[in-house]
């Protein structure tokens, strides 16, 4: 994901002030890390590895502002602000440096992502949680005050308690019929080089199970990325197709879109 990248400015600051010998190694390998890992998957791929990921999220998610959906935020970064503030006010009074900067960083970045994404989904800010753990790791680990390590561990046991419920969206199956069942209607009624197209969630995952093809590899067929690609460019070409089952739900509200589909 892109959004990796906003995390260099923390590893370039790292490096600058704790460990300036390895910066130079560190650019060098980033610099050729990313270069072969595009040119491979540019050669692969063609342009469109280019289209869909690179210009497709520079494009359609990229905005300056408040991003919708920041309620997702609160799944996970309610907690975090806790725990970066435990660690800060530590770091402050201890004068630790390197803790300081792993309590700051995933606020700074959780600011980054919420006002630089047109919408954001609670597992936009997962990745800032490794630098977070770091910090609260080592304010665990050297605070001698019985209440700090009572206030992480209560933080890190409500955080999982008020979490439940998503977690067991993916482990109930009763809750998920959907999925198996959209499978094997697919097994049944599919040939070999039949297509389907519809909800990407949902169409994703019978694509995958049944090894069914996607139409013109639509994986991504969200409206945001419809209205990226062209509607028309995208429903002439499915449509040329002839996907023998389509996938409708309440959120893939514009297949009227398919108006004398067969």
């Amino acid at each position: 994901r892109y959004m990796v990248i906003l995390l260099l400015p923390f590893l370039f600051y790292y490096l600058l002030q704790f460990d300036k010998k390895r910066l130079t190694k560190f650019i060098k390998f980033l610099l050729l890390s990313v270069s072969l890992t595009a040119a491979i998957f540019t050669i692969f791929f063609g342009k469109n590895f280019l289209i869909d990921t690179l210009i497709y999220h520079t494009q359609a998610n990229l905005n300056i502002g408040l991003a919708q959906w920041t309620d997702q935020y609160l799944t996970l970064g309610f907690f975090t602000i806790f725990l970066s503030l435990t660690a800060l006010l530590f770091a402050i009074t201890r004068k630790d440096d390197k803790i300081l900067i792993f309590a700051v960083y995933p606020l700074l970045y959780d600011v980054l992502v919420l006002s630089s994404l047109k919408t954001v989904i609670y597992h936009y800010f997962i990745l800032s949680l490794p630098l977070l753990f770091i910090a609260i790791g080592a304010v665990f680990a050297k605070s001698e005050y019985p209440i700090v390590k009572a206030s992480i561990i209560a933080i890190l046991v409500f955080s999982i308690i008020t979490n439940l419920p998503s977690i067991a969206v993916y482990l109930d199956g009763a809750g998920n019929e959907v999925f198996p069942a959209l499978a094997a209607y697919a097994k049944e009624n599919l040939k070999k080089d039949d297509f389907i197209f519809g909800e990407p969630r949902t169409t994703n995952y019978v694509s995958f199970v049944t090894g069914a093809k996607i139409a013109n590899n639509y994986f991504d067929s969200d409206l945001k990325f419809v209205n990226f690609a062209g509607k028309e460019e995208v429903f002439n070409n499915v449509k040329a197709l002839k996907p023998k089952i389509i996938i409708i739900d309440n959120r893939f509200n514009y297949i009227s879109n398919f108006e004398g589909y067969e």
